[in-house]
């Protein structure tokens, strides 16, 4: 009896039970030819070796500061030995929802419309048979500014306004102000 195994990296070996060890990830077809005076047989098989799982994705905003309500696209670049599946914190289905009814956590990539303000967790968990490995990132709504001044009744001569007696308000995440009075 004759054997004839073919590794599919361009070695081969004549024992009955060799070892083999693959050090680079990647798919190799394994083939086994066997001989006796009574004939021949082969069998061929798959073998996938997977590097270490890494997670990765981009989304439409380098800072990960948004002001709501809004929509961001997320695209998993995850390498190519990595399972994946995404996780959104809080998982409050109220605050967000996926751009698309076909889209799920274990969608490749999502679009996301996060309905409400606050902070938001999104990690990309990337495995395979070798472990894990999990990005993740802050992103965070803002509430769009919203200010308000009433009119001053009209003034003789001169006037001096203050932001209370213009019944000044505001709401949202504003970072600054800037008063311009103009005419004089």
């Amino acid at each position: 009896l004759t054997y004839e195994w073919i590794f599919g990296d361009n070695t081969t070996s004549p024992d009955k039970i060799p070892t083999k060890v693959y050090s680079t990830p990647g798919t190799y077809t394994v083939t086994l030819k066997v001989q006796n005076d009574c004939g021949r047989d082969s069998t061929t098989r798959t073998i996938t070796v997977v590097d270490q799982p890494l997670s990765d994705f981009s989304y439409s905003s380098a800072s990960g500061n948004f002001c709501g309500p809004t929509t961001v696209s997320f695209v998993n670049k995850a390498n190519q030995w990595s399972g994946t599946r995404w996780r959104i914190t809080p998982a409050d289905t109220s605050k967000w929802m996926f751009t698309d009814t076909l889209m799920s956590l274990g969608s490749k990539n999502i679009g996301i419309n996060f309905k409400k303000t606050g902070t938001y967790f999104v990690e990309l968990e990337a495995s395979n048979a070798c472990g894990k490995n999990i990005k993740k990132d802050t992103i965070i709504i803002y509430e769009p500014p919203i200010i308000n001044i009433n009119t001053p009744p009209p003034s003789c001569d001169k006037v001096t306004i203050t932001p209370s007696s213009l019944g000044f308000t505001f709401s949202g995440a504003i970072t600054s102000f800037k008063w311009v009075f103009t005419n004089g």
